[in-house]
């Protein structure tokens, strides 16, 4: 079974709506010094993990952030709506987790001169 970053890195990256504005530029975390824009950037805020009285199951909730970066207001929207449309086109069997959008934030970084937008998701996945 696959760790969920490499599920969602190959997934994204294969989402065609959404690589047709990143390509491959979809990193954890953080962006890399010098990355070139638009581009995706994520990280698990939270790890919910399943028990109950008979002990803990193997499927985990993680709330999930994704960042969408890019040097115009329109094309960072642009690429959250790819972002959220594909995120929650997942399923289980195909793509190791499904998730559900929560919310979504403007988050842009006035210091890089980024425009950037929050995603945040509730992902259900297999225990890696």
């Amino acid at each position: 079974m696959a760790l969920l970053e490499t599920n969602l890195f190959t997934f994204l990256t294969g989402a065609s709506a959404v690589s047709a504005i990143v390509g491959n530029r979809v990193y954890a975390k953080k962006l890399p010094p010098g990355c070139k824009l638009p581009a995706i950037s994520y990280f698990i805020v939270t790890t919910d993990f399943q028990q109950d009285l008979e002990g803990e199951g193997d499927t985990i909730n993680v709330r999930l952030q994704i960042d969408c970066w890019a040097l115009d207001n329109e094309k960072v929207k642009l690429l959250a709506k790819a972002v959220r449309s594909a995120m929650t086109s997942a399923t289980l069997e195909a793509n190791g987790f499904v998730a559900l959008c929560q919310n979504a934030a403007d988050n842009d970084d006035d210091a890089a001169n980024y425009y950037g937008a929050s995603l945040d998701f509730s992902v259900w996945h297999e225990e890696d």
